[in-house]
């Protein structure tokens, strides 16, 4: 049986500006525009916004180059602050690569960090599969070779570097309007671990729950890599049924070691797609095929196609003149800089 879900389970529900989040960025030079998202236990949120500088003060258009992403996460303790702002320095360091979100700066105050990165307009592929057009139904294979094949690519760079992503999951792909892929939120339980304590610096959602490997739910981890392998089988499920592959209650029953239930395939996909998503999603990690050899996969080889794909219209009338004289904007936040 298909589990479906409702549209809000692949999708981050809209939020109000936090007047201390403003306030901070304001201070660092950055005037923030619109939340995009907020986590489930409200530690996080995600932020549109624009760079301050000449003509960016006022509530004129801001130039497409001066908009940024900032993401916010509040800090439990100093470990956590520790563990983020080892994460945030790595990413830093990391050699560029297409498909690795940029982080351009980042900044704390008393009680969050906050990661200022490059702009994807698109925002998730958990909010695009999130789409009428997409819901229950998935997108064809053609357009979803396009899309893994550029995740795979951008988890193979991380392996390169040592890094295993750990959260892979639809929410953690975002896509610029230019349908690039750009992987992000990652190295956080590779790095958690290496400091010897659970950190919950951003809680994993039930939907991000929903893309993690048995041997992780049991809290048996072995290879990272491996259980990375299992969560981009879970994503090529979603992007091809619309739905996720497990329920609930599979995953509490996969939690206390109990095999993998049957899944439920479109019988329309072809038999090196439905072959590949048996692959990935092997109980056994031992089992799993390894990124290499994912990407020789003859599936992903054929991706050569166009992403059919319309620009949605909460994309193209983002930032139009008339929304953004309205954005939201908490009370009692600066006008000008202090």
């Amino acid at each position: 049986m298909m589990h479906k879900k409702s549209p809000t389970s692949l999708s981050s529900p809209s939020c109000k500006i936090n007047c201390e989040d403003y306030t901070t960025c304001w201070t660092w030079g950055y005037r923030l525009l619109s939340c995009i998202a907020e986590s489930q236990s409200g530690m996080s949120r995600v932020y549109r916004a624009v760079q301050l500088g000449e003509g960016n003060t006022t509530d004129d258009l801001p130039p497409p180059s001066s908009q940024v992403t900032i993401k916010v996460v509040e800090s439990e303790n100093s470990l956590s602050q520790q563990l983020l702002h080892t994460v945030l320095a790595l990413s830093q360091k990391l050699p560029p690569h297409a498909n690795i979100l940029d982080i351009t700066h980042y900044f704390s105050s008393a009680r969050a960090e906050f990661i200022v990165s490059q702009t994807c307009r698109l925002g998730s592929l958990g909010i695009i599969l999130s789409e009428k057009q997409y819901l229950g139904k998935g997108m064809a294979e053609t357009s979803s070779k396009l899309i893994i094949s550029q995740v795979c690519s951008g988890l193979t760079h991380l392996k390169m570097t040592g890094i295993p992503h750990g959260r892979l999951s639809c929410h953690n792909i975002l896509m610029s309007e230019k349908f690039q892929v750009k992987l992000c939120d990652y190295g956080f339980q590779h790095h958690a671990k290496h400091l010897q304590s659970i950190i919950n610096i951003v809680p994993v959602s039930t939907v991000g729950r929903a893309f993690q490997a048995p041997e992780v739910l049991q809290g048996c981890v072995q290879d990272d890599f491996a259980a990375d392998i299992w969560s981009l089988g879970v994503v090529i499920y979603v992007v091809l049924h619309g739905v996720l592959p497990f329920s609930s209650e599979d995953l509490d029953k996969m939690a206390k070691k109990e095999n993998a239930p049957a899944l439920c395939i479109r019988s329309s996909l072809s038999f090196s797609c439905v072959q590949l998503m048996r692959d990935l999603l092997t109980y056994s990690p031992w089992l799993r095929p390894d990124l290499s050899k994912v990407l020789q996969n003859r599936w992903l080889c054929d991706s050569t196609s166009t992403f059919p794909y319309k620009l949605p219209r909460r994309v193209t009338g983002a930032l139009t003149k008339k929304t953004h004289s309205s954005l939201n904007k908490p009370s009692g936040a600066p006008l000008r800089v202090p």
